[in-house]
């Protein structure tokens, strides 16, 4: 973990040197920032629930929420939801596109590019957000420029601009997992997004289930690694999810909008906040039903996630270019897939491992000997003899 920050010293200070009161614009954002949470947390017209959400959907501040509000969202494979991200992002760009409709391309990317990035501003600057807003930027330069509006090149160049600014990003899971969703649906949804009903309500609910899907073919590899938990209530939950928090975050932002303007938050738009966060969490209550379908304790390896998108990638190309020559490095990525999940269930039944706690200045070290997950012995040596006992090529330090 301290390698992959560059974290390679400590420093210790013994006095606290208070600096003056700052002008830069940065500090007054932030304290005009925090006047905003500040107002909402102590609103008393609101419940403690919605004060929650509006903190977590517009600041990015989870702080509020509930223990419990959020393990029933995980269940159901929805957690995603109470992180600012790009389903927020794209929900406020569709909003903006109709509130600025009546002004020419050159204002309406003007307006709509400042209203993101102050949104960027009210969530703390996270790095989802402008990663999400950052793109969309980019698809409204491109309709200001008259260009093909190519969602793969938008989501290209963002990516490249973040790993820029911050190389290390690659490491991060969240940004991992944010853009791999995106390509998902910039790939794979076009393939599905066909299916449609007579009905645009119909057509709205078949759009929400296809887009999950897609996205969770993207994401299943990385959320069994990193996670070892994958939820197939994530169709079930996205259903009644996406619809509440679009009005949720609507509500949220109009709220924060009044409290700007006027000092004080408006007692209508509260009712409606309080009604609509009560009638969301009771369904929400009513869907951990589906518990079942969460499944722990499933492990995989990098082999295997590579193994994996080559998989799909040779499907994605057999459906598109309708060539069986891509069947045979499908079935070669099936086959070296088994071999590595056997392969890795036999190292998970028959596997040794020995455990020793790090000590600072410590003249006797503990170790602890376990075998398929059994501590079978506790072994005590002399710090100096540590080194001639353990193959100096096999270790793994855990941070």
């Amino acid at each position: 973990m301290y390698v992959t920050f560059q974290i390679t010293e400590q420093v210790y200070m013994s006095d606290v040197l208070e600096l003056g009161e700052s002008n830069l614009w940065r500090d007054r954002l932030r304290r005009f920032r925090e006047f905003l949470i500040n107002n909402v947390s102590h609103e008393e017209q609101l419940t403690t629930t919605a004060k929650s959400f509006v903190l977590a959907l517009v600041f990015g501040d989870r702080s509020m929420l509930d223990a419990d509000i959020k393990s029933k969202f995980s269940t159901l494979g929805i957690m995603h939801i109470l992180a600012i991200s790009g389903l927020h992002i794209g929900i406020i760009y569709l909003l903006l596109l109709g509130v600025v409709s009546y002004f020419n391309r050159k204002v309406r990317f003007v307006l709509i590019t400042i209203a993101l990035w102050f949104f960027v501003f009210l969530s703390g600057f996270s790095p989802p957000v402008y990663r999400a807003v950052l793109m969309f930027s980019f698809i409204s330069l491109s309709f200001v420029l008259n260009r093909d509006t190519n969602l793969a090149n938008s989501v290209g160049i963002a990516l490249v601009v973040s790993l820029l600014l911050e190389p290390l990003l690659i490491y991060n899971v969240s940004f991992q997992l944010s853009y791999l969703a995106v390509l998902s649906i910039v790939f794979f949804y076009p393939l599905v997004g066909r299916i449609k009903g007579k009905y645009k309500l119909v057509n709205y609910f078949i759009d929400i289930l296809l887009i999950s899907t897609v996205v969770q073919v993207g994401l299943i590899p990385l959320q069994l690694y990193y996670f070892e938990q994958f939820s197939f209530g994530f169709l079930i939950g996205n259903l009644i999810a996406i619809p509440a928090v679009t009005i949720l975050l609507i509500l949220s932002i109009f709220n924060v909008f009044i409290l700007v303007i006027f000092g004080r938050i408006s007692f209508v738009f509260t009712e409606v906040l309080n009604i609509t966060t009560a009638g969301f969490t009771w369904v929400i209550d009513q869907l951990q039903w589906f518990s079942f379908l969460v499944f722990e304790g499933v492990k995989i390896n990098q082999y295997q996630i590579g193994i994996y998108f080559m998989s799909i990638i040779c499907l994605y190309f057999i459906y598109r270019t309708r060539k069986k020559l891509w069947l045979i490095p499908l079935l070669c990525s099936f086959n070296l897939f088994a071999i590595l999940s056997n392969s890795k269930l036999y190292d998970d039944v028959h596997k040794e491992y020995l455990v020793f706690p790090y000590v600072y200045k410590k003249d006797t070290v503990k170790f602890f000997y376990y075998q398929n997950d059994a501590l079978k012995h506790v072994y005590f040596l002399e710090a100096e003899k540590v080194v001639r006992i353990l193959p100096f090529q096999q270790y793994t330090f855990l941070f």
